[in-house]
């Protein structure tokens, strides 16, 4: 009988949400891939090897742990169940893999197997809770078919003339000591748990680019830089006992009074290694690598680019006091470089063959070393790049499987290639092997979990109006309890604007005309063929005026951002106060009563005549003649919000009833705290 090895891995699989990298194409297209392995081999022996992360337990996180104000209210202590439960929200976010995988089996059970190799970020499957928790998703009760289904440390196979490991154990960061024990975690663990988690809810796409740093830094996603400067430090001073990733020759921030053994790792992608430590060396400023410090060096010159250049001055401040060095315009000479994933696997299968009696240089998981008249054939995973090598001296082959995960392009395109591996022993026990790829699935009608979308992905023609540049600048931003500011050109927009013409520092008109308080991201069907997308939502008080009717969807309400995200947006903002958690409660508190209590949170047409009237005779101070305990008109509303939080942004010299979009923006610019959007 024919028997064939069909090696898979990196899918990823998460719970459903923005940290989750197995979308709903990558999902329809691994369905069709195993839907066509069962029908093409009904009469073969057929092992579907997943060579580690299947499942991305790492980063399913909690809500709490992914906006956690410190890395140190992250639990860090493995529990079977917990880890167990974790498995579970991955389980019910992809039924259809699971259900495929049951149709596999089902089509041959007593030929068809599906093994399971442990990975770093489904190590836990080392634990038999966590195990099962898979197999019983695969085999619904049906114990028939749990002897089809198995986990492993390593896939050894020398009929197929085969041996598979994930790959980790040949990568610094990732590096277990003791890879068959639960509870034992690599380097790599702590630095997503503690920092990645967090860091990639703000912006879903940043960890499928597979670029990581890089993606800021091409991308200008400056809203991230403080949040990573920030989180990446609690991470260096958490004063557990875990190792952390360091950067050969780069002092990082030491854990508070504990004494802990530090890992030598490689550089995270374009890492700025050292503007994140503190190691202050004038001739290099930002990364040992030097491509990274003269693209950063660039990009600190580069008029544009404002943001960037403050965050980094604050930073230097820090680090060199009243003397901080001039950064350089020029490229950086004689700079160390590291290689972004330099290939270790290759040196590392290399070293794993050895003659008879003889210790292999590379410690395979296997324990005895390969010896080359019985293997031709080593795969590996975990680099998220398929390559075909060819081992001359040991007259051998090396795969890699790439990923079935999400990879994307800077613009948020689904560009993904999945990889597989096919080795193939025929009924004359020839065995050959093979590289090949599956296209990406063009389905979008199958049920899966919903997930977040880019914004760059689709323009609905409902909304085709929609700016989506716009629309990104507010998703990229996106924090509850921020504070957006926009300015139209229509009729009443203008109107606004030029009414707060004394207000403004020169006389001119406004850039403002309304603001509005973001909500929460919600689940909608926004996307092509109304697929499920998830977005924010704001709130805010406002007035449609219709000509019918004098006032129509009056006061407060909660509304999606796009509602202005329109072309008739001529300026847009938004102001992070940097509110605590419980103050962002309150915002968002208020907001939501004020919008329950609609017939009594109307919009004042005539309080926007007192406010006019409160600035043309400069009395601010005083309460708006024609105050309406009932009403507020949009920055009254924000600001009454903010004060029922005990954050309120302005003093005494401005009524609650008197506050105008200008207002709020000037307090916003003289916090440091407004962002501008740029299109």
């Amino acid at each position: 009988m024919t028997k064939l090895a069909v090696f898979i891995s990196d899918l990823h699989l998460g719970r459903g949400d923005e940290l989750d990298d197995f979308p709903p194409e990558n999902e329809n297209s691994l369905s069709e891939f195993l839907t066509h392995l069962s029908a093409q081999h009904l009469d073969h022996e057929v092992d579907l090897v997943v060579l580690g992360d299947f499942l991305d337990i790492w980063g399913v996180a909690t809500e709490s742990d992914q906006t956690a104000k410190n890395s140190e209210d992250i639990a860090l202590d493995l529990i079977e169940n917990d880890q167990a439960q974790r498995t579970g929200e991955a389980v019910k976010a992809h039924a259809l893999t699971f259900a495929r995988m049951r149709d596999f089996i089902l089509s041959y059970p007593e030929h068809h197997r599906i093994i399971f190799v442990v990975g770093n970020h489904d190590h836990s499957l080392v634990s038999k809770k966590v195990q099962e928790a898979v197999r019983g998703a695969i085999t619904e009760g049906n114990a028939q078919i749990d002897s089809c289904i198995e986990f492993r440390l390593f896939y050894d196979a020398p009929d197929l003339r085969t041996y598979a490991e994930h790959g980790n154990q040949y990568e610094e960061n990732n590096v277990y000591k003791q890879f068959a024990v639960f509870g034992n975690e690599c380097p790599g663990h702590y630095f997503v748990r503690l920092v990645w988690n967090r860091l990639e809810p703000m912006e879903p796409n940043l960890d499928v680019w597979w670029e990581s740093f890089r993606a800021i830094w091409k991308n200008k996603l400056w809203h991230l830089l403080e949040p990573a400067y920030r989180f990446f430090r609690q991470y260096r001073v958490d004063p557990r006992p875990f190792e952390r990733i360091d950067v050969p020759g780069v002092p990082f921030f030491a854990a508070r009074g504990v004494a802990f053994a530090p890992t030598t790792g490689k550089p995270l992608p374009a890492f700025p290694d050292i503007l994140f430590s503190n190691f202050a060396d004038p001739y290099r400023i930002f990364s040992t690598d030097r491509e990274t410090e003269n693209q950063l060096r660039a990009l600190y010159h580069d008029p544009e680019n404002w943001e960037f250049r403050e965050w980094v001055d604050q930073i230097l401040k820090e680090k060199f006091g009243a003397e901080v060095p001039p950064i350089p315009a020029s490229p950086a000479l004689g700079v160390q470089e590291y290689g972004l994933f330099h290939d270790e696997n290759v040196s590392a299968v290399e070293g794993m063959f050895s003659r008879p009696g003889e210790h292999p240089d590379t410690p395979l998981l296997k324990g005895s070393g390969l010896s080359d008249e019985v293997y031709d054939f080593v795969v590996f995973g975990h680099t998220h790049e398929e390559k075909v090598v060819r081992l001359h001296q040991q007259n051998a082959k090396y795969f890699n499987t790439g990923t079935w995960s999400a990879f994307r392009d800077a613009k948020g395109r689904n560009i993904s290639r999945l990889c597989y591996v096919k080795i193939t022993r025929d009924e004359g026990g020839t065995v050959d092997a093979v590289q090949q790829f599956w296209p990406l699935s063009q389905k979008r009608d199958l049920p899966v979990a919903p997930r977040a979308l880019s914004f760059d992905v689709f323009v609905k023609k409902a909304i085709g109006e929609t700016n989506v540049n716009l629309l990104k600048f507010f998703s990229n931003h996106y924090k509850p309890g921020l504070i957006g500011l926009v300015g139209t050109c229509d009729m009443i927009g203008i109107a606004i604007r030029e009414a707060q013409r004394l207000v403004t520092k020169d006389g001119s008109s406004s850039l403002w005309s309304h603001a509005f308080i973001l909500g929460d991201m919600r689940f909608d069907r926004r996307g092509p063929q109304q697929a499920v997308t998830r977005t924010p939502y704001l709130f805010e008080s406002d007035l449609r005026v219709q000509v019918t009717q004098p006032q129509i969807r009056n006061g407060a309400q909660e509304n999606w951002v796009g509602k202005w995200c329109k072309d008739i947006v001529e300026n847009a903002a938004i102001i992070d106060f940097q509110l605590s958690p419980e103050q962002t409660q309150l915002v968002l508190a208020t907001a939501l009563q004020l919008v329950d209590e609609q017939e009594t949170a109307l919009y004042p047409v005539k309080e926007l005549i007192g406010t006019w009237i409160a600035i043309i005779t400069r009395r601010k101070w005083l309460p708006n003649p024609f105050d309406d305990p009932r009403a507020m008109y949009c920055s009254s509303f924000v600001r009454h919000c903010y004060r029922e939080s005990g954050s309120d942004f302005l003093d005494a010299s401005v009524s609650v009833s008197n506050t105008t979009p200008e207002d709020i923006s000037r307090a916003g610019l003289a916090a440091g705290a407004l962002v501008m959007y740029k299109p």
